[in-house]
């Protein structure tokens, strides 16, 4: 497969999530392995904001939970306190804003929970 690789190593014959791509061609359908990438949901509904908000401020109460112990818990915690709005830059040229973010962690933890990766700091 060398060579088919272009720029940053994230395109395989010219398309985002190329490699992906074309691991899944033979065991999911072409309307799924060929659509067009979307960025990560983004939602202004302020029941969105609420929920995503109860189950992280759920996650950083519980002293236990892995990304109390891996990532920045202050920085969390004035995500949380000013409802995402101390999350102001893009990351990873993602169009987040506070609640995807928040969103995302949850998601995090939830994966850290489930396999237990062993992480050496």
């Amino acid at each position: 497969m060398y060579g088919i690789f272009h720029g940053n190593g994230k395109l395989l014959i010219g398309r985002e999530k190329g490699l992906l791509r074309y691991i899944c061609k033979n065991f999911l359908p072409s309307e799924i392995v060929d659509r067009k990438k979307s960025p990560y949901p983004k939602t202004h509904n302020p029941n969105y904001l609420l929920k995503v908000k109860e189950i992280l401020s759920s996650i950083m109460q519980n002293k236990s939970a892995p990304i109390n112990n891996l990532l920045n818990r202050e920085f969390i915690l004035n995500i949380l306190e000013t409802d995402g709005k101390a999350f102001t830059r893009p990351w990873f040229g993602q169009l987040m804003t506070g609640p995807q973010l928040m969103a995302y962690l949850c998601q995090v933890n939830m994966w850290l929970e489930k396999y237990q990766p062993k992480i050496k700091i």
